[in-house]
């Protein structure tokens, strides 16, 4: 009983403002940093993302463009035609 009326006591107490206002500027001094942290963290993850992404792109341009050239070369008129009528409508379109 005598612990409960001790703990009880020390609740009740005024705390010092300064004390509290120290404290909270730890905690928010401590929250800042971790918030520093897990931004940094996510920034290198997203930038080694970015780069894997760009290079997954870059090879499926170079085989993209591997397959095009060989369709132009196995059907050069069908390709000037195509290049004619692509070229036929964007005038159409430009010029209004």
């Amino acid at each position: 009983m005598a612990t409960q009326a001790s703990s009880k006591n020390s609740a009740a107490k005024p705390r010092n403002p300064n004390e509290s206002l120290s404290e909270a500027y730890e905690h928010i001094q401590g929250a800042t940093a971790n918030v520093k942290e897990a931004v940094s963290a996510f920034s290198a993850n997203s930038s080694e993302a970015a780069r894997k992404k760009m290079h997954e792109g870059r090879e499926r341009a170079e085989v993209y463009g591997q397959s095009v050239d060989t369709w132009v070369k196995t059907r050069p008129y069908t390709t000037m035609g195509i290049a004619f009528a692509a070229g036929l409508v964007l005038s159409r379109v430009l010029k209004k």
